[in-house]
């Protein structure tokens, strides 16, 4: 992935830093792992604290349990930048995967500046890097929710969508 907030394993590869809300050994710790293997796991005590740390840089993900007594839902936090189908692309992924998504939300990243993407005829067009929050119906541990996920990591990673930094 072309984050640079990712941290080097040992092994020469980036590794992911992934929020959790809990202390070390909870069962969202158990969740992040499960959803990012071979992630670096970051314990946050408070849910806020998690997606400011997703804002900050200083994680790249954050898995964050939302009860829901009538079936599994789970929230994911990504950002991309501005384009068109940008984000189109991103929750296709769910689609194809057979998952309802139940929530969406979108918030100029905070800690990022207003960036012209080249000159346009009109000069005027300016564009902002996002921060989405998606809520969806299916347990982390499931096969479809895993496949969407790695789905996601690798589009996000591709040439078609950027990770904001």
């Amino acid at each position: 992935m072309a984050s640079a907030r990712m941290h080097d394993s040992g092994s020469g590869e980036p590794r992911l830093r992934v929020a959790y809300q809990g202390v070390s050994g909870a069962y969202s710790e158990a969740a992040a792992q499960k959803a990012y293997p071979n992630s670096e796991a970051v314990p946050c005590d408070q849910f806020e604290t998690a997606f400011e740390a997703v804002e900050g840089c200083t994680v790249d993900r954050a898995v964050l349990p939302i009860e829901n007594s009538l079936g599994f839902q789970t929230s994911i936090v990504f950002s991309l930048e501005e384009g068109p189908g940008i984000l189109y692309k991103a929750l296709q992924i769910f689609a194809k995967e057979q998952i309802n998504l139940t929530k969406i939300e979108s918030r100029p990243w905070r800690r990022s500046s207003l960036r012209s993407p080249g000159e346009k005829a009109n000069g005027l067009q300016k564009c902002f890097h996002y921060m989405f929050y998606v809520d969806f119906e299916a347990s982390m541990a499931s096969d479809n929710a895993q496949n969407a996920l790695k789905a996601l990591d690798v589009r996000l990673a591709s040439s078609d969508f950027s990770i904001a930094k």
